[in-house]
């Protein structure tokens, strides 16, 4: 499916993806940390099994 169907020049589409990296990188360093936050409590909770 081409995003030129939708009738976006690339100056547009552009800003829209640089609007969506800059919102992303604003959130990214809060969902990593709680990301990493769950990842430690499951592994104290539930041990990965060595097989």
């Amino acid at each position: 499916m081409s995003l030129h169907a939708h009738g976006l020049s690339h100056l547009e589409l552009g800003f829209i993806t640089n609007t969506c990296m800059d919102s992303n990188r604003a959130n990214i360093s809060s969902y990593t940390k709680g990301q990493v936050a769950v990842t430690f409590q499951q592994s104290i909770t539930q041990p990965a099994q060595k097989g």
